[in-house]
């Protein structure tokens, strides 16, 4: 990036940068999710029958849920689920899809950039746009994550997770109550929010010396929302394939194209390399980064290995709660992977070596991206 960039970018306010981030992870979101669709796929079917076949109850507690907001889903609660395919249900009814691709590219965009905000409240702001530029332009398609409701918890989840393992929470009040607000509406809309209130508690234990009441605060609030969460939850009967064949096949999210079509099938000799090398080097690079960053930081490569080791946690968890591997459950993992890159690439970004190791990283990067993802 040049000198005159950063300059102008270092100029700005911190909302001018956030709307900056905003805008830019915008445009990137509007032109990959052009020409999606209309037809509603998926789990988006059985919202939009629930909201539109719903027979409200008469009796209980539920009698004062009108809208079903707080009818489970698949055994758990899906609260924000329920609220946006109401929302885009407004106006005509076939132009579904298009009201929630008018939702969802905002709110994607919306909640990257404050994750790139939160990132540079930590470090710096070329270390925000690396990780949004991370982020935006993950390998998945659009089809699932930008046109589709049924993706509202996704960058949810992914904020307050980081926002929990930097330790980073809002200066006012509005923005206090605000993130509670989310943190406790995600948490009825995700059991991946798990892991948001687990880092919470760690931060906790880690600043015993120095009290965060409002840390304290989201952790109960988190707390009361997820055994709401968990009153409702049903565990799934589905049977349980053996966890390291299903991460072994979460390995090919790093891989070319051509090696994810393989996915299934036996792979010669040059395949396992392919498959390998890359995931490992990403790993040794993310190693050495994190050597150097200690030294300036310790702090910052701490939150970084609770992204890296929760990240790996939270796959292993959705894996064995659904009994097998879905590719879809790599997005907040793969998220959280590339962040804490970016975050313990801060304290080495002045050596040349580290440099040439980012731009190894982003040919890796840029070696798993296309236009669309591999299936199961």
């Amino acid at each position: 990036m040049s000198n005159r960039v950063v300059v102008a970018i270092n100029r700005l306010s911190s909302r001018q940068f956030y709307l900056f981030l905003c805008a830019l992870a915008l445009v990137v979101y509007g032109v990959r999710g052009f020409g999606f669709p209309e037809s509603v796929q998926g789990d988006d079917l059985d919202l939009y029958f629930h909201a539109v076949n719903r027979v409200a109850a008469t009796t209980g507690f539920v009698q004062f849920d009108t809208f079903g907001f707080f009818d489970p889903y698949n055994g758990y609660l899906i609260v924000l689920l329920r609220v946006f395919t109401k929302i885009a249900m407004l106006g005509n009814d076939t132009n579904f899809t298009t009201h929630a691709f008018l939702l969802m590219t905002p709110l994607f965009a919306v909640t990257m950039a404050g994750i790139g905000a939160v990132v540079a409240r930590v470090t710096s702001r070329f270390i925000a746009l690396l990780a949004l530029t991370f982020l935006v332009f993950l390998p998945f398609s659009n089809l699932v994550i930008l046109a589709q409701i049924n993706t509202v918890a996704w960058p949810l989840a992914l904020a307050m997770i980081v926002i929990a393992a930097t330790r980073t929470y809002p200066q006012t009040l509005f923005g206090k109550v605000g993130l509670a607000i989310v943190f406790s509406l995600t948490t009825l809309s995700s059991g991946t929010m798990l892991i948001a209130i687990a880092l919470l508690g760690l931060g906790i234990i880690e600043g015993l010396k120095r009290i965060n009441r409002y840390e304290i605060a989201l952790f109960l609030i988190g707390g009361i929302s997820f055994f709401i969460q968990w009153m409702s939850y049903t565990s799934r009967t589905n049977p349980k394939l053996p966890i390291a064949g299903e991460l072994y096949k979460a390995m090919f999210h790093f891989s070319p194209q051509y090696l994810r079509t393989k996915v299934n099938q036996p792979l010669f000799a040059e395949d396992h390399i392919v498959l390998w090398i890359i995931p490992a080097m990403l790993f040794i690079i993310w190693v050495v980064f994190a050597i150097e960053t200690a030294k300036v930081d310790r702090h910052l490569v701490i939150s970084a290995i609770k992204l890296l080791g929760a990240g790996f946690m939270l796959l292993a968890l959705l894996i064995r709660g659904n009994g097998w591997f879905n590719t879809h459950y790599l997005f907040i993992p793969v998220s959280m992977f590339w962040i804490s890159l970016a975050l313990v690439y801060h304290g080495s970004r002045h050596h040349v070596s580290s440099r040439f190791a980012l731009a190894i990283a982003s040919v890796l990067f840029a070696v798993s991206y296309s236009g669309t993802y591999y299936l199961l």
